[in-house]
């Protein structure tokens, strides 16, 4: 057994995904003046918190892929935003999916072929599939994930996420 311990100055730490490296993701609760939850990985012995949304709030990891690219959810302008955390920079995964609004509110896992599954506000599921059929390692690396394209969409119970404080 291993204690993971705490993210540096959050009260609690919550384990939501793991990898077949080893690595871990999840949300830390770093109290209202922290700035609420913040998503963070575990990787060889080391909690990294990997921040916020340029000018967001909170922001919690759902899953993780084996190239270490991480979904999860985030507050922008006072609402919940799908993220995607890649090469070391957090985006709005709304901002990297090609055509309308879906209005993603969280993405919940990311498989090693880039695709991801992400919710939004009224209950429905999307699988977003990269664009191009490369690798997810390249792919999905700093801007190139610009043309996700919707694959699918079915209805689904909306997934419970903590609320910030």
């Amino acid at each position: 057994m291993t204690a993971l311990g705490k993210l540096p100055g959050s009260s609690i730490t919550a384990v939501s995904d793991m990898n077949n490296s080893g690595q871990m993701v999840g949300g830390a609760w770093m109290g209202p003046i922290g700035g609420g939850w913040q998503a963070f990985m575990y990787s060889h012995g080391v909690m990294t918190g990997l921040g916020y949304l340029p000018g967001g709030g909170p922001s919690a990891a759902q899953g993780i892929n084996d190239q270490g690219q991480v979904v999860g959810w985030a507050i922008e302008d006072g609402a919940y935003v799908a993220m995607l955390y890649s090469d070391g920079v957090m985006q709005d995964l709304n901002s990297l999916v090609a055509g309308p609004s879906l209005g993603l509110t969280v993405a919940g896992k990311i498989n090693d072929q880039g695709q991801i599954i992400a919710y939004d506000a009224e209950d429905n599921s999307y699988l977003l599939t990269p664009q191009t059929p490369e690798p997810a390692s390249l792919l999905l690396g700093g801007g190139a994930l610009a043309g996700l394209l919707l694959f699918g969409r079915r209805r689904s119970r909306a997934p419970q996420y903590p609320a910030s404080a």
